[in-house]
């Protein structure tokens, strides 16, 4: 990120009633405002990528970063993480060199960042078919068990106590852009964070966008991970989630009531039924659009807004369904633009795994909401 400094030719030293003040200069001080997020034109409309995010973790990286003289160990040890790091994603993202040029398993991310204590990975899965979503799990847990054997031995004899493990956490979803590009959010990223910080385990995927029963499918992914059903704060109490399962075999009683077996989802699919008539209102339909609304940024507060002035009123073929009052018109109109459209219909595929079409209609019989 940016740093915000004061040249010191841009202090004043001045009398005010007898006593010397500093001041800065007014160019100084203007030059304190929203580019120093360096983000660029936060103003620009925010673009959706379907994608996998993975959230590294550096275990015990703040008691590490207490020892004794830090600032000559952290930035030690950082530099070399973070050269391993990216060298272990070229490696095992890398399927052949050839004289023309490289082939790979799967992209190389499309944006990195460093978290502090950790690292977020972005990868752009619409580039990818089921076998390269695999891939990248896979490779992921590769790095983490290659950060145990393979890197923590050469830092013997340079570095104190450095961080033990490296857990890993991942998720698939719609990722949008702030800025020009500079960053994203999504929900997927904090999935990925929050689960790679489940009790007992290191490394964790959520369920959801990834196929794992293919007969082409790794064995890692029907011998070594099993699936469960657990809570994740802010996002879902029933989310399901895939972990090692020499890991869940390993959890203490106390963190063994964490992790359900699975039954049913919180978010069921919303179908339509053979007929292809709309059915009516179901609690987990219900449950679907206040999913969409509570994860819209904030800020796309008129989205937002305009989606809290929905009533859901059921699933008809690929339609989903929203009516409003005729004083919320203004709020549909909103809503049904070509952007706002197609940025709600991602977050529908987001939740449900399904395509869905936005068809809004006024009805008199609807009571208006606040929004």
């Amino acid at each position: 990120m940016p740093q915000f400094t004061i040249p010191p030719s841009e202090f004043r030293r001045i009398d005010v009633e007898g006593k010397k003040t500093t001041l800065i200069s007014k160019a100084a001080f203007d030059g304190f405002n929203i580019n120093v997020l360096g983000l660029g034109d936060v103003s620009a409309e925010s673009q959706p990528t379907d994608a996998i995010a993975a959230v590294f973790d550096l275990e015990g990286f703040t008691n590490f970063c207490k020892q004794i003289e830090p600032h000559l160990a952290v930035p030690a040890y950082l530099n070399r993480f973070l050269t391993w790091l990216i060298a272990q994603l070229r490696e095992l993202m890398l399927r052949a060199e050839l004289k023309e040029g490289m082939k790979l398993w799967c992209p190389l991310p499309f944006f990195m960042t460093f978290l502090g204590d950790g690292v977020l990975v972005l990868w752009n899965s619409a580039e990818m078919n089921d076998a390269a979503r695999r891939n990248v799990i896979l490779q992921m847990r590769n790095i983490c068990v290659r950060y145990v054997r393979d890197f923590l031995p050469t830092l013997r004899e340079r570095i104190v106590e450095p961080p033990p493990r490296l857990r890993c956490g991942l998720a698939r979803g719609t990722v949008f852009s702030v800025g020009d590009e500079q960053d994203y959010v999504g929900s997927c990223i904090n999935m990925a964070a929050r689960i790679q910080k489940l009790p007992g385990i290191t490394f964790c995927f959520n369920r959801r966008g990834f196929e794992l029963e293919a007969d082409t499918a790794s064995k890692f992914f029907t011998k070594s991970v099993v699936v469960k059903q657990v809570s994740i704060r802010g996002i879902g109490e029933h989310e399901l989630v895939c972990v090692l399962r020499k890991e869940a075999d390993a959890l203490t009683p106390k963190d063994r009531k964490l992790y359900k077996d699975p039954t049913d989802t919180t978010f069921a699919s919303a179908k339509a039924d053979d007929r292809g008539e709309a059915k009516p209102m179901a609690v987990d339909d219900e449950k679907i659009w206040q999913g969409i609304v509570a994860r819209i940024p904030a800020q796309k507060v008129f989205v937002r807004n305009s989606a809290s002035a929905a009533h859901f009123l059921g699933t008809e073929g690929r339609n989903f369904k929203l009516g409003f009052a005729p004083n919320d018109k203004a709020a549909m109109d909103i809503l049904n633009t070509q952007a706002n459209r197609k940025f709600v219909e991602a977050l529908l595929h987001e939740i449900t795994g399904k395509d869905w079409s936005l068809k809004m209609t006024v009805n008199d019989e609807l009571t208006p909401k606040n929004w």
